[in-house]
């Protein structure tokens, strides 16, 4: 396969640079806003972006995961309210489980008009604690937990739970009898975390887990989505950077012609590139199915989100004081890259994974940081 960007993969980039620049209106979600922007959401979906790599035959655009990373590096560049992680689980997942049940509910994930996402908590991944039981020819889940990612947008909910005949997975609507969502304070609020009670909630069965291996492969896209995310918030942070240098002035000349910004930028450049390098290097492994899959995932999860922190936390402090202010984007860009770091792992469980990778690769187990 071809490791580069082709042109149409640079004309999609560009043409959501675009939609997302002249649409995105991220602080909604801080002012008592909707936690999910209905305007892009549709906008996406009609161009087949959601779950971009759906085949054809299901309803889907037949992508790559690779062009769905593109798709999630641009919405982390503009911080815009949109479940692109949870919503390419829940496509992942019913396409891989594909049962007559889970493959006639792919359409309702990438048709867009409501948003059918992947539940999965922000520091426990997939492992959710539910159970389910069969009553009068239907299925019936309880359970309760916290910190689901991106959950309070979500109008139904693809889950895992345990069942008397082993794990199943399951699709329950939020607005139905027996369910209890709840939205959780944030750090980025447009990727609220929710809180789910499930009191026995009719539940639609989507088929037996076929084992601990869907987990993985769903755990290792999540890290990679995350990690796309923060590597658009620090390029786009970078283009700001360099964009306030060639105007703000010092002394007579823009700031940018003095030999610390220059510095100070070109590390920047560095880390954006380390960071991008990693999550492309995990999607292209994911894409191909290369045998070192795993440990691509955990060092685009570590590297990427680590790095584009530092380069945002750089960018604010380059700008001075407007950096901190309300109505500039770096603090939006921030909490974005932050969140990503910390779901689903921080870089320091990443690590200790990579690291028990490389001194013993049977110490790693597929999953292990979701």
């Amino acid at each position: 396969m071809s490791y580069e960007v082709t042109e149409e993969q640079e004309q999609l980039r560009l043409m959501l640079r675009e939609l997302f620049a002249g649409r995105a209106r991220p602080r909604d979600s801080f002012d008592s806003g909707p936690p999910l922007d209905r305007e892009i959401w549709a906008r996406l979906s009609e161009l087949g972006l959601v779950g971009i790599f759906v085949p054809e035959e299901h309803g889907g655009s037949g992508g790559g995961l690779f062009d769905q990373t593109l798709v999630a590096e641009e919405i982390g560049a503009f911080a815009v309210a949109v479940p692109v992680v949870t919503s390419s689980l829940a496509a992942f997942l019913l396409t891989r489980l594909a049962t007559e049940e889970a493959l006639a509910a792919v359409p309702a994930v990438t048709g867009g008009a409501d948003a059918v996402l992947a539940a999965v908590s922000a520091a426990r991944g997939f492992d959710l604690g539910l159970t389910a039981v069969e009553e009068n020819g239907g299925w019936r889940v309880s359970g309760s937990v916290d910190d689901l990612l991106e959950a309070a947008s979500a109008s139904s909910l693809v889950l895992p739970a345990d069942t008397a005949g082993g794990p199943a997975w399951f699709l329950v609507n939020v607005a139905g009898a027996g369910v209890d969502l709840l939205d959780q304070p944030s750090l980025d609020q447009t990727q609220r975390l929710g809180a789910l009670t499930l009191n026995s909630a009719p539940a639609g069965p989507l088929g037996a887990d076929p084992g601990e291996s869907l987990v993985a492969q769903a755990s290792r896209l999540a890290w990679l989505l995350l990690a796309a995310q923060a590597t658009g918030a620090a390029e786009r942070a970078l283009r700001l950077t360099v964009e306030y240098a060639g105007k703000r002035r010092a002394f007579g000349q823009p700031i940018g012609r003095f030999q610390a910004v220059k510095h100070r930028v070109a590390e920047m450049l560095l880390s954006v590139e380390n960071a991008r390098s990693a999550a492309y290097n995990a999607a292209w492994a994911q894409d191909s199915g290369r045998t070192d899959v795993e440990l691509a995932s955990h060092m685009a999860k570590a590297v990427a989100t680590e790095n584009a922190v530092s380069v945002i936390q750089t960018a604010i402090q380059m700008h001075g004081g407007i950096g901190y202010t309300w109505e500039h984007d770096l603090h939006l860009l921030l909490r974005r890259a932050k969140s990503c770091e910390l779901v689903l792992g921080n870089p320091t469980v990443h690590f200790s994974a990579i690291a028990n990778a490389l001194l013993d690769p049977h110490l790693v187990k597929a999953g292990s940081a979701s």
